[in-house]
C-alpha cells in the first residue's frame, strides 16, 4: 500500500519529467541566402537610333565604338557599328563577327534567335547562359553597308550559371527589344 501511494504521489512529478525528456528539433542554422538582384523595369528610350533600356547608360567612344552599360549588373555590352562599301566587305565584315563569337564562347553551347526588324535588319541573338563571361551577343546588318554588333561582359562574371541566369534573361529581352527596333 505504501509503495502505491508513494508511486500514486510520484506520477505527477514522473510526468512532467517524462514531458521535459521529449526531443526537441535540433536548432540548424539556415543556409546563407545570396541577395536577390534586383532588375531594372523593361521601359526602353530611343537613344542615337538604338532602343535601349532607360536603366542603360550608351558611353560613345566614337562612332563606330560604343558601350551600353548596365551598372547594377556589372555589365557592359561592347558594341561596333561598321560602315562597309560593297557585299564582298559586308560578308567579310559578318564572317569575322561571328568568328569572334565563337571565340568568346569556346566550348560553351547556346541558342540563336534569327529575326528581321520591321525596317528590314536582320539580327542574330546568341544567348549562351554558361558561358560565364560572354554570355550574349549579337549581330545585326541592314545587309547593305552598315554592320552592328556587341558582346555583353560581366565586370565580375557570377560563379556559376545559376547566379547569372537573371542578369542574362533581361539582357536577352533588352537586346531582342533592340533588335526589333532597328
Amino acid at each position: 500500500m505504501t509503495r502505491l501511494l508513494f508511486a500514486l504521489h510520484c506520477l505527477p512529478l514522473l510526468s512532467l519529467l517524462l514531458v521535459g525528456c521529449q526531443q526537441r528539433p535540433v536548432a540548424t542554422p539556415r543556409p546563407m541566402a545570396y541577395p536577390h538582384m534586383e532588375l531594372y523595369p523593361a521601359t526602353y528610350t530611343l537613344s542615337h537610333g538604338l532602343a535601349l533600356n532607360d536603366s542603360a547608360r550608351l558611353d560613345s567612344l566614337s562612332p563606330e565604338w560604343f558601350n551600353i552599360v548596365y551598372p547594377r549588373y556589372g555589365v557592359t555590352i561592347n558594341c561596333s557599328r561598321t560602315h562597309v562599301g560593297s557585299p564582298a566587305a559586308l560578308t567579310q565584315v559578318i564572317d569575322n563577327r561571328l568568328e569572334r563569337f565563337e571565340r568568346n564562347l569556346g566550348t560553351h553551347a547556346g541558342q540563336a534567335t534569327t529575326l528581321t526588324s520591321q525596317s528590314g535588319w536582320g539580327g542574330l541573338l546568341f544567348v549562351a547562359p554558361t558561358a560565364l563571361n560572354t554570355p550574349v551577343q549579337f549581330l545585326a546588318t541592314d545587309s547593305v553597308s552598315v554592320v552592328l554588333s556587341g558582346t555583353a561582359v560581366f565586370r565580375a562574371p557570377g560563379s556559376s550559371p545559376d547566379s547569372i541566369s537573371p542578369i542574362i534573361n533581361a539582357l536577352e529581352a533588352d537586346m531582342l527589344y533592340l533588335l526589333k527596333q532597328l
